[in-house]
């Protein structure tokens, strides 16, 4: 049975470790996927590419999560296992939305350096997954060594427990599900877009949270005799790569994948 609070305690202690064997003292996250695994909090699709949510993590404290004002409460009131004072307000550059001359940027980064001179992590390197070119200039004004902290996130997230692995199940399932249907739907005429369309309703119906990467291509549009039929990341954790049928110049047809592969399982 999948176990929440073992998934949450498990991840965050193989943050830690990773840290820990680094030079790194902090972590400094402004990837969802990165702020997911150690803060174990997720506010919806729509922030998934904007960049406005970040998280610190020094030595052994705890995690800092900074979110828009109405979702850090919600963290504070039903996210039991973040300190309270920990869940802030706060917002940066939205990729650009908010340019660096309003002042957000400084005002976070000398909030940041604060926090990690408290901690006694000044003089190591702070780790950061990425950022924007302005809010990584105003870390290092405060005099922040940032360094490249996504090796140190990749090789915590490298080894799944049996939370993550019955996740990486599901969601595999989910796809094949998805797969059966695109298998019942294929018949003359159909578009590509409404497969594409189909796939994802049937995937958040699912209870999928994030569908990226779908691809979805008529053989008689691929130039190399083969071609592929789709990337489903219904959980952020599967990928299968498929190859179709030889080249087809009559109206769209598509072919059952002949072989699958496992990719990297985030």
């Amino acid at each position: 049975m999948l176990d929440h609070d073992r998934l949450r305690r498990y991840r965050l202690g193989r943050t830690y470790e990773a840290l820990k064997a680094s030079d790194c003292g902090t972590l400094l996250l402004f990837d969802v996927n990165n702020i997911r695994y150690v803060s174990s909090t997720k506010i919806g699709e729509w922030e998934r590419d904007k960049m406005c949510r970040f998280c610190l993590l020094t030595g052994d404290d705890s995690p800092y999560v900074w979110d828009f004002g109405s979702a850090a409460v919600h963290h504070k009131k039903f996210s039991d296992w973040l300190e309270p004072d920990h869940c802030r307000a706060g917002v940066v550059g939205m990729r650009g939305t908010i340019p660096p001359e309003f002042g957000l940027m400084q005002k976070y980064a000398k909030q940041i350096a604060g926090l990690i001179r408290d901690a006694g992590m000044a003089d190591m390197p702070v780790g950061l997954d990425y950022a924007e070119t302005a809010m990584f200039h105003a870390l290092k004004e405060e005099g922040l060594n940032v360094v490249d902290g996504q090796q140190i996130m990749l090789a915590a997230r490298e080894i799944k427990n049996w939370d993550e692995i019955q996740l990486l199940t599901q969601a595999a399932s989910m796809v094949d599900g998805v797969y059966h249907m695109i298998y019942e739907e294929l018949k003359p005429g159909i578009r590509e877009n409404d497969i594409v369309a189909l796939s994802n309703k049937m995937l958040y119906e699912m209870g999928s949270d994030d569908v990226e990467a779908k691809e979805l291509e008529g053989v008689s549009r691929i130039p190399t005799n083969l071609g592929r039929v789709a990337h489903w990341l219904p959980y952020r954790s599967t990928k299968y790569d498929n190859s179709l049928a030889p080249h087809n110049t009559r109206p769209a047809r598509f072919y059952w994948p002949l072989f699958f592969y496992w990719d990297h399982a985030r």
